[in-house]
């Protein structure tokens, strides 16, 4: 028997959040996990004097994600943590919206 897509991607987010909740607490995946980030980060970057390829709205999530990540990692540990969180926060609001949208489009079939 198949199941709905639905409840599939929901039963996705839900072990997802219950794996991010227990990387939280592991300090050595954390470190390693925003290494990566502002690794990635610096590969998107604009060389000095170089317009930006993308000027996102300042009110969208990916304005967020911009401003966060063109931002400088503070270099004390509270500080990346607290940055981390900040990017889970914008996506897990961009999964909300995503799972909003999908009800609306549910409700109207």
């Amino acid at each position: 028997m198949q199941q709905d897509p639905t409840d599939m991607a929901r039963m996705f987010v839900d072990l997802w959040q219950e794996q991010m909740k227990q990387f939280m607490q592991d300090e050595r995946y954390l470190n390693a996990s925003l290494d990566m980030l502002q690794k990635m980060q610096q590969s998107y970057a604009p060389a000095p004097g170089e317009p930006a390829h993308d000027e996102p709205s300042h009110t969208s999530p990916r304005a967020a994600h911009h401003a966060a990540a063109s931002s400088p990692a503070p270099a004390d540990e509270h500080g990346k943590l607290s940055l981390f969180a900040e990017r889970l926060a914008i996506c897990e609001r961009r999964i909300l919206e995503l799972e909003r949208q999908v009800a609306e489009l549910e409700r109207r079939a």
